[in-house]
């Protein structure tokens, strides 16, 4: 759906007080775009930020994708999506040095992989739409392109990814975090995974001063 880029900018603030540039990047939504286009709009903002980086007193050859939510699937399919389509900017990659995945709703190839979600896997779900409102329930291909962890192989060029989600999520199952985690490892890939007991689908646990100091040794390993 249509993203609140201000909601988060508190949380953000927090990691960019670690010493971070944070760019927050609008997507269009399934409304009016359906897969892939969200995830070549996230690759073009990284191009973006590639080009007019210094600008932004950022170094364009350290690059981290990060979300949460819908962001968080969006981030790291971004990380590893093919280039080319929509590309807005030729002459620059999208390739990144990490993903954060903050609860991302990567799969939905659980029958509860988003527990309140009532119309869970129809034409008109959040997930259905993203396909082009189609009843996923009659098309297990399409089921499986959209869910993160069934394109993932030990031929994938993705980089360290990070999972961080809470024991309560009641929007998005920790079940799909925990499938990714594991594809990514079955595959040979950098993983790390955090759990955060008690936390639902966002809040202050999610900046807390523990978090941030396993963000920032995430981040700090990869650009090392």
């Amino acid at each position: 759906m249509k993203q609140n880029v201000y909601r988060d900018l508190p949380q953000m603030a927090k990691i960019a007080a670690l010493g971070y540039v944070v760019v927050v990047v609008e997507y269009r939504g399934s409304d009016v775009a359906s897969f892939p286009k969200p995830i070549l709009d996230a690759q073009n903002a990284v191009r973006f930020m590639k080009l007019h980086g210094p600008e932004y007193q950022g170094d364009p050859k350290r690059v981290i994708l990060a979300g949460n939510s819908s962001g968080g699937y969006t981030a790291v399919y971004a990380s590893f999506f093919p280039e080319g389509e929509d590309n807005l900017y030729p002459d620059v990659n999208a390739k990144v040095s990490g993903v954060v995945n903050f609860y991302g709703s990567v799969s939905v190839m659980r029958e509860d992989s988003n527990p309140t979600t009532i119309n869970h896997l129809q034409a008109d779900s959040p997930e259905g739409m993203e396909m082009g409102h189609v009843d996923l329930r009659e098309n297990s291909d399409l089921r499986r392109k959209l869910s993160v962890e069934c394109n993932i192989s030990k031929d994938t060029d993705i980089p360290p990814v990070l999972i961080i989600h809470g024991t309560k999520d009641r929007t998005v199952n920790t079940i799909g975090s925990t499938d990714l985690y594991l594809k990514l490892k079955e595959c040979g890939k950098e993983a790390f995974y955090i759990l955060i007991k008690g936390a639902d689908h966002g809040g202050g646990e999610f900046t807390s001063p523990a978090v941030l100091k396993e963000l920032d040794a995430f981040i700090k390993h990869i650009l090392a």
